[in-house]
């Protein structure tokens, strides 16, 4: 359909384990000529920028404000699959992602215009493709965060709009 004639090809970075899901995904970027990468649960502690293939210097302290401890993330963090042991604290691997994390699903948009993601959220819908909550664009703010840190924040977002759509 329409590719970015004045920059990089839109990149759409997603995880699901639906297979199904995974190919309407593939098949509506590829109308759109967009690239996509599908994630892996162990890219949870990658920079979300080098996941889109940008250089990334690595950053010593997470983003400000943010925990990476997956119990702090709340009830949310376990619906959205983080889960935490009994006593509170997860076991963290060296990456700062907890050892029993599960990486919920989760969609990032790299290289893309308001317009394009237009054009996708409508495909996506009249595809009747199944929901992705967690979504993000990938931003100077962002890139270097890891997709674990990414995917808290965007539990957190969630459940905070969630939370204020039920006032």
């Amino acid at each position: 359909m329409m590719q970015n004639k004045t920059g990089p090809q839109p990149l759409v970075l997603y995880y699901t384990e639906d297979k199904g899901k995974a190919q309407q995904i593939e098949m509506l970027c590829g109308q759109l000529s967009f690239k996509t990468k599908r994630l892996r649960g162990s890219d949870a502690g990658t920079p979300v920028g080098k996941l889109a293939g940008m250089s990334v210097k690595a950053e010593t302290s997470s983003p400000a404000g943010m925990s990476i401890n997956a119990e702090k993330a709340g009830a949310s963090a376990e619906k959205y699959g983080a889960s935490a042991e009994k006593n509170g604290e997860a076991p963290s691997r060296e990456n700062g992602v907890p050892a029993d994390y599960k990486q919920p699903e989760v969609m990032v948009f790299s290289g893309i215009t308001d317009t394009q993601l237009d054009m996708f959220l409508h495909g996506y819908k009249m595809g009747g493709i199944s929901p992705i909550y967690l979504k993000a664009i990938l931003t100077p703010y962002n890139y270097t965060w890891s997709l674990y840190q990414l995917t808290q924040e965007l539990i957190r977002e969630h459940t905070a709009m969630m939370m204020e759509r039920r006032k």
